[in-house]
């Protein structure tokens, strides 16, 4: 069974260290962002987690960003 998360603000702070605990205990993980250069950075300086880091734009203050982030994980 995969596990996998979705984390809000992923990018940076809190989110992106989240992100990287969870990666490194096996997780797949989706972090969800507004800032596009932030996300572009994320997935650079965890390359070696390859495809078990997957990054989209989103804003959880708008429901048809939430929209489009959730049809493109799912």
């Amino acid at each position: 069974m995969s596990r996998i998360c979705a984390i809000t603000g992923g990018a940076s702070g809190i989110g992106r260290g989240t992100a990287k605990r969870l990666l490194d205990d096996g997780w797949t993980v989706v972090a969800l962002d507004v800032a596009e250069k932030n996300l572009a950075a994320l997935k650079k300086d965890f390359a070696s987690y390859g495809a078990r880091l997957e990054t989209e734009i989103c804003d959880v203050k708008s429901e048809a960003s939430i929209k489009v982030a959730m049809a493109a994980i799912g």
